[in-house]
C-alpha cells in the first residue's frame, strides 16, 4: 500500500490538520503530530480510516487512469441530448461584463427553425431524452418567431410518440409575463435561469431597459414562475461594489410561501472581470438565503463527476444562423464554428472539432500529478482549446488557491449539513 497521489494535508490549528482525498472526495481530521508517511508505524484505527477514505491505495493502481475511467461515462451519455438554441444574439440589455457582441440582425429565420425541428425529430426517432435550452442574447426577443414553434413541436411529439423532453431558458426575465409563463409551463418548461446584479439600485444601474429600470419587473416574474411551480435558478452576479446590497433581495422575496421559496435556487457568482476576494461574503450570503427558506448552494468544483454541458458528447449549441458550437461562453460573431445544421436536421462536424475537443481533454501533463485533478480535471474542455496545446493550470500553479478550493468544500459541507462529519 502507498499514499494516494490525490491527498492534501492542510493545517487547521495548532493541534489539527485536515486530510482530503479528491478522488474519493473524503475528509479526515487528524492530529498534527501524526506522520502518515510511514504506514507501517500507524495504529490500526488510523490505518483503517486512511484505507476507507482512499488516502492509501494498492501499489499497482494507476490512480490517474482510474479517475478517468470512473468519470468517462459522464461524458458519453448516449441516451440524453442537450440542445442549446441561440434564437438571437441581440439583447434588450447591455451589461458591461457581457462577452458577446450583440447585433440586431442576428435573428433566427423560419428555415433554421425548421432545421431545428428536423433535428428534434431525428433525435426523437432514436428514443433520446432531449433537453432544450433557449439561450442568446436574450432568447425571448424571438418568442413568437422561434421559441413558440419549437416548443409547440416538442409538445406535439410528446402527445403523438411519447417524446421525453424538458425545456429551460437562460433569460434576463424582463420579457416574461403571466400569460407567457403559463404557456411555457404547459408545453414542458421546468426551469428559468435569471440573473440579478445585486439589489435594486445596483441592478438597475447595470440592467437598464429602453423602458427604464428593470429590477421590480424581473422580481415580479421570478415570483410568478415560483408560484406556478417551476424552478428559478437565480444567479446573483456580484462585484466588490454591489455585494453588500445582495441581502436586500431576500427582503423582496421573503413573503413568498415556503413552497414558492423552495422553487428558487440561489447561486451567487462573482463577475469574472472583478478580482476582489469575495469568497467569505458570498458564503455568508449563500447560507443566509438558505436560512430564509430558499434553496441555496455554492458551485463547488466537480468538473469530472458533473461535467460542463460542453464536455458531453451529445450536447450542441445551435446558433441563430444554423452554425453549431459546443460552448456558449464565447463571442459567437467572432469565433469559428465547429459545424453546422443542415436542412435534413443533421449536424455536420467540421475540421474534426468535436473529436479534437474530446481527444485533448486529458492531454494536459500538469493535471497528471495534481492533487485536486479528480475534482478539477483541468477545467472544462474549452481550456485546452484556449491554451492551444500548451500545458496549463487554471490555478496558475498556486497551491494556496487549491487549498482554498478544498477548504471551501469542507466548510460548505459542514454548514449545509449539521449531521455531516469528516469521518
Amino acid at each position: 500500500m502507498r499514499l494516494s497521489l490525490y491527498n492534501s494535508r492542510i493545517n487547521l490549528n495548532n493541534q489539527t490538520d485536515l486530510l482530503y482525498n479528491s478522488a474519493s472526495d473524503r475528509f479526515l481530521l487528524i492530529k498534527r503530530s501524526v506522520d502518515i508517511s510511514h504506514l507501517d508505524k500507524l495504529n490500526e484505527v488510523t490505518y483503517q480510516q486512511l484505507q476507507n477514505g482512499e488516502f492509501i491505495v494498492d501499489d499497482d493502481i494507476d490512480e490517474y487512469e482510474r479517475v478517468i475511467n470512473r468519470t468517462t461515462t459522464n461524458f458519453f451519455n448516449s441516451d440524453r441530448v442537450t440542445l442549446i438554441i441561440n434564437t438571437t444574439l441581440n439583447c434588450n440589455f447591455n451589461c458591461w461584463y457581457c462577452f458577446e457582441t450583440h447585433n440586431q440582425a442576428t435573428t433566427m429565420s423560419p428555415e433554421i427553425v425548421g432545421n431545428i425541428i428536423s433535428l428534434v425529430n431525428n433525435f426523437s426517432s432514436q428514443g433520446k431524452f432531449i433537453e432544450v435550452s433557449f439561450f442568446g442574447g436574450e432568447p425571448l426577443l424571438q418568442y413568437k418567431r422561434s421559441v413558440v414553434p419549437i416548443a409547440d413541436y416538442l409538445y406535439s411529439l410528446k402527445k403523438s410518440v411519447g417524446l421525453r423532453y424538458t425545456i429551460n431558458f437562460t433569460t434576463n426575465g424582463y420579457l416574461l409575463n403571466e400569460r407567457r409563463i403559463k404557456y411555457l409551463k404547459s408545453v414542458g418548461t421546468d426551469l428559468f435561469q435569471i440573473t440579478l446584479d445585486g439589489g435594486r439600485d445596483f441592478h438597475n444601474k447595470t440592467r437598464q431597459s429602453k423602458l427604464g429600470d428593470s429590477y421590480d419587473k424581473i422580481i415580479r416574474n421570478i415570483r410568478l414562475i415560483s408560484h406556478y411551480g417551476m424552478t428559478v435558478l437565480l444567479r446573483i452576479n456580484t462585484t466588490k461594489d454591489n455585494i453588500m446590497s445582495v441581502e436586500s433581495i431576500i427582503d423582496d422575496l421573503d413573503d413568498l410561501s415556503s413552497d414558492e421559496k423552495s422553487n428558487i435556487v440561489v447561486k451567487i457568482h462573482q463577475v469574472w472581470q472583478d478580482e476582489a476576494n469575495l469568497n467569505d461574503i458570498q458564503n455568508k450570503l449563500t447560507f443566509l438565503f438558505g436560512e430564509h427558506g430558499f434553496q441555496s448552494s455554492k458551485q463547488l468544483m466537480n468538473n469530472l463527476k458533473r461535467p460542463c454541458y460542453a464536455d458531453c458528447v451529445n450536447s450542441f449549441v445551435v446558433n441563430y444562423n444554423g452554425d453549431v458550437y459546443k460552448c456558449t461562453a464565447i463571442d459567437f460573431l467572432n469565433t469559428k464554428r465547429d459545424g453546422y445544421l443542415n436542412s435534413d436536421g443533421i449536424i455536420i462536424e467540421e475540421n474534426n472539432a468535436f473529436k479534437s475537443r474530446a481527444e485533448n481533454r486529458f492531454k494536459n501533463s500538469k493535471c497528471k500529478a495534481c492533487r485536486i485533478f479528480p475534482i478539477c480535471g483541468g477545467g472544462c474542455s474549452q481550456k485546452p482549446i484556449h491554451f492551444n496545446g500548451k500545458d496549463y493550470c487554471i490555478f496558475k500553479d498556486d497551491e494556496d488557491l487549491k487549498n482554498d478550493v478544498i477548504l471551501d468544500r469542507f466548510i460548505f459541507n459542514i454548514r449545509s449539513n449539521p449531521k455531516w462529519s469528516a469521518k
